[in-house]
């Protein structure tokens, strides 16, 4: 019979998985992998935690308590920070969530209700975020030390709605969502990062092979133009979405001196480099808030 125990469940995962294999092939895949698999296990027992499994491209852990949960979630980013500093060409973006509650334990594995909202939270979090449960958050209040942004309710597939936070893991100076939540800019002392949702990066990779799909099913010039239309989606949705063009910095911190975001008319408009980025419209985020983000980048950028 399964035993029932409480504990924090974490589970994080790796952003764009499924482009970083078609680019990169199932060898290097693998290999960065067990990178992110190691950094995340040296997290796990840095905070006395247990390793449950490894699942693809994410790992299953669970600790004692809340804090050890939070402390490991935190160490787990910074050290994918570091690790993304240091080897630009391994570049490594995953979604955290972490909850707290009641669960099965059958020999080596877990189940029940609190480990499939710790797996939609993770899987709800954008590269480079934190999500945890309101369990997770009512026990935190009696700790020092933790930062949290209050998100929303969120619709949780095969779990219904449940009150969703961001934990901290550096220090901002400020932030901006876009309105549908699918992007956030964020800005520290002396980086810029965009997180992105997964299930923006999913949608981009199925529209990519419908488009594929449906050229080879056609020809003359019908065929033309949908590999046309699969060239523009490749040549250009890739500067926010594809692995390969995520050591630019999408997904991850990157350095402001090697930054630049400027307002034009109704746009915002992010470059690395002197490279386009990304631009966002009036009617992706909101301007005011927008102006008031890119006053507190220049800021930071002339200190």
């Amino acid at each position: 019979m399964p035993e029932q125990d409480v504990r924090a469940v974490l589970f994080s995962d790796i952003r764009d998985f499924t482009s970083l294999t078609a680019d990169r092939g199932d060898h290097e895949a693998y290999r960065l992998v067990q990178v992110f698999v190691n950094l995340v296990e040296e997290a796990v027992k840095n905070q006395q935690g247990n390793v449950v499994k490894t699942y693809g491209d994410g790992v299953m852990n669970t600790f004692p308590d809340v804090r050890s949960g939070l402390r490991a979630s935190i160490e787990m980013q910074r050290s994918l920070q570091e690790h993304n500093e240091t080897a630009p060409e391994d570049t490594i973006s995953a979604g955290i969530g972490l909850n707290w509650g009641e669960i099965l334990r059958d020999n080596e594995d877990i189940f029940g209700h609190s480990v499939n909202v710790a797996a939609r939270l993770a899987n709800s979090a954008k590269g480079g975020q934190i999500l945890v449960s309101s369990s997770v958050r009512e026990k935190s209040k009696s700790y020092e030390g933790f930062g949290f942004v209050d998100t929303d309710y969120r619709d949780l597939k095969g779990v219904g709605d449940e009150e969703v936070s961001e934990l901290l893991w550096r220090d901002e100076v400020s932030r901006l969502p876009a309105k549908d939540n699918q992007l956030t800019l964020v800005l520290t002392d002396d980086h810029l990062s965009i997180e992105l949702s997964k299930s923006l990066q999913e949608e981009i990779n199925k529209a990519r092979e419908e488009l594929s799909r449906e050229a080879k099913n056609h020809s003359g010039l019908t065929k033309y133009i949908l590999e046309k239309v699969e060239s523009y989606v490749d040549r250009y949705l890739p500067k926010v979405l594809d692995w390969g063009l995520a050591k630019k910095g999408i997904g991850l911190e990157h350095p402001i001196r090697e930054a630049q975001l400027e307002l034009k008319g109704d746009r915002m408009v992010f470059s690395l480099k002197g490279d386009e980025v990304l631009t966002l419209t009036k009617d992706e985020i909101d301007l005011s808030a927008a102006k008031d983000f890119a006053a507190k980048f220049k800021k930071m950028k002339s200190s």
